[in-house]
C-alpha cells in the first residue's frame, strides 16, 4: 500500500506563519501558527503516515492568494479542496464555505442550515476538526 504524498509550503501572513498543504485531490490543510517547525510537526500529526514534500514553487500561487485573502476576504480563495472527513463533517464544512465574506454564523446557525438543529455540539466538533 502506498503512502499518501502531500506537498506543503509556508509563508508569512498578516496572521503569522501559514503552512499550506495539497494532496493530489486539492488543498487538504491550511495551518496557522507562530513557528514553522511546529506547523510541520502539526502537519505530520494531521496526516500520520503521509509523505510530506516541501514544494514552495509549486504552491506559490496558492500562497499568494492566501496572503491576499487574509488581508481582504472579499477577494475570495479559489482552489480545489480535499475535504477528507465524515459525511457529517463535509456537510458542515460545505455550509461554512457558503457563508459570504464578512458575514458570521453561529454553530446554531450552521446546525439549522444543514437541517440538524439539535446537532450544535457536533457542528462545533466538525468546525474544530476542519484543517
Amino acid at each position: 500500500m502506498n503512502a499518501m504524498t502531500i506537498c506543503y509550503a509556508t509563508t508569512s501572513t498578516a496572521l503569522g506563519t501559514a503552512l499550506v498543504s495539497r494532496s493530489p485531490r486539492g488543498l487538504c490543510a491550511i495551518l496557522l501558527g507562530d513557528d514553522e517547525a511546529a506547523l510541520r510537526l502539526e502537519l505530520g500529526s494531521v496526516f500520520p503516515g503521509a509523505v510530506a514534500r516541501q514544494d514552495g514553487s509549486g504552491l506559490r500561487a496558492v500562497l499568494d492568494e492566501l496572503r491576499a485573502f487574509l488581508i481582504s476576504p472579499a477577494t475570495g480563495f479559489h482552489h480545489p479542496l480535499d475535504l477528507a472527513g465524515t459525511p457529517f463533517q463535509r456537510q458542515v464544512w460545505q455550509a461554512l464555505l457558503d457563508i459570504p465574506a464578512g458575514s458570521t454564523a453561529t454553530y446554531t446557525d450552521i446546525a439549522a442550515r444543514i437541517g440538524r438543529p439539535d446537532a450544535v455540539r457536533a457542528v462545533a466538533g466538525a468546525c474544530a476538526a476542519n484543517r
